[in-house]
């Protein structure tokens, strides 16, 4: 009977929850010959180095909006401006990449997307209201 208590409660317990990444990952990469290094890219490293360990380094430097980086962990990449904030969606210059990611910062992100204009779902509801304001005032 204990027993059964137990695996009743070790069921419905939760078991811990993931941490959120702070970096949106794709399998695309920006094609390095169409930005310029130094303004748009740099080489954070030109050795082997854990994906991990690439996202820290650029987490820790305020310019860097994102990462590229190969499976072969080879090198890693800091993108800045957002340059290369690759999502779906997205218009960037890039090519489709299975050998490694292209990771953005969620920061970056949702800065990007705070100064995209408004898309048309989005203007509905002051539409509504404008042509409710109108009805109201004739």
């Amino acid at each position: 009977m204990v027993s059964l208590s137990l695996w009743v409660f070790a069921a419905i317990m939760p078991m811990g929850t993931a941490v959120p990444s702070p970096y949106k990952c794709v399998c695309h990469a920006c094609e390095f010959a169409k930005y310029t290094e130094g303004k748009d890219y740099k080489y954070h490293s030109t050795t082997l180095i854990t994906r991990e360990a690439c996202q820290a380094a650029c987490t820790a430097e305020s310019k860097c909006t994102g990462i590229e980086h190969p499976d072969d962990e080879k090198y890693c990449a800091f993108w800045y401006g957002e340059a290369c904030a690759l999502q779906d969606g997205t218009t960037a210059k890039f090519i489709d990449w299975t050998a490694g990611e292209t990771c953005t910062k969620e920061s970056a992100l949702a800065a990007s997307a705070s100064q995209a204009p408004p898309s048309a779902i989005q203007l509905i509801p002051a539409l509504l209201l404008g042509s409710s304001l109108l009805a109201f005032v004739y």
